[in-house]
Parts: C-alpha cells; structure tokens; sequence
C-alpha cells in the first residue's frame, strides 16, 4: 500500500511461503478499500479484505487458461476476470456465484488483455487478435451480460500490442505499444 501523494510505500502484503509459483499480474480495488490479485501462474485470485492484514486465496479457476486482467465494480458486487482465450467470467464476490459474460451473437471476447470497469461499462483492449483494438461494453442492469459495443480505436498507427489500461473520470489512460516491433 502506497500513499498516492508521496508515494510512500506504507504498508505490504506478502503471501506466505508455499512453495508454488505465483506470477501475480492485474489489480483491482473496490470503494471500500477490498482488493483483488490475479496470479496468473495458478490460475488463482487473491484477495485482501477492506480490513484485512494479509492477501488471501480468493477463489481457484482452472476452466480458465490464459488469465490476463481483472476488473472490479467499485460496491463489490461483479468481479470480471478477463481470459484472452476463454473470454470474460464474471463473480459474484457476495454470492460466491459466477459464469462466462453474455452477449449478441456476434460479440468477440477473444484475446483480451486489458479490462476496466466504468460507469456501468467493460473497457477492454483487444491485443491479441487483428485489428487491434479498444472497445466498450455497455453492461445490461445486473451486471452479466452486454448490451451494446461501442468501438473506442481500432488499427490505431501506434498500436503494437495495446496493453492495459486505466479510466479515471471521462479519460483512458493505456499503454498503446507494449509489444514486440523493434524500430527500423
């Protein structure tokens, strides 16, 4: 935990030794301070309650195979777990429910790298498959399936592997080149 002002590391929160490879990647926060650790190694989720002292196993998906990203919504109520084969699964943190995200027929959850949660949308960049692109997910009212998608750059020139992503207000902020084109 850092103080955002100073930077100040102020606290930190160290899994116990267990003797298994972690390879920990996105993460996300709710309002109240709750934070979610994808490690991508396991396939696993970690989590570090509001109150909490210490990072602590979640919930285990190994339907899952190549776990990119995750987003949550700022009550807590959808956990979205971005795979950039399978798609998009979505948790009910309260519930302990979850499924695959819904959506038309034509909807391309393929190659997803980076995912976000705004005003009731996914933003999600889509690397990993041609074009290349940044696309938003309206989310129908409980959260588990899409309504509508809304292009936001595709093809872009600077584009080589768009990675993740943040939105902070009405802006993006994202890496548009973490890829692998060497300079001619």
């Amino acid at each position: 935990r850092f103080d955002l002002e100073t930077l100040e590391l102020l606290e930190r929160y160290n899994l116990g030794a267990d003797g298994l490879p972690h390879r920990f990647g996105g993460v996300a926060a709710t309002s109240d301070g709750t934070v979610y650790v994808l490690d991508r190694a396991l396939p696993f989720i970690f989590r570090k309650a509001a109150d909490g002292d210490r990072l602590e196993p979640f919930v285990a998906i190994p339907k899952l195979v190549g776990l990119t990203d995750l987003a949550v919504t700022p009550d807590n109520s959808r956990l979205f777990v971005a795979d950039a084969v399978m798609g998009i699964l979505v948790i009910d943190p309260v519930a302990g429910h979850s499924a695959m995200l819904q959506g038309p027929d034509n909807l391309n959850l393929f190659g997803i790298y980076g995912i976000e949660y705004a005003d009731g949308s996914l933003v999600v960049t889509q690397s990993g498959i041609r074009p290349q692109r940044i696309m938003r997910f309206l989310l129908d009212a409980a959260g588990a399936g899409v309504q509508s998608v809304v292009p936001m750059a595709v093809a872009l020139e600077g584009f080589d592997t768009p990675g993740a992503g943040t939105v902070r207000g009405e802006n993006l902020y994202f890496f548009a080149n973490h890829g692998t084109r060497s300079e001619e």
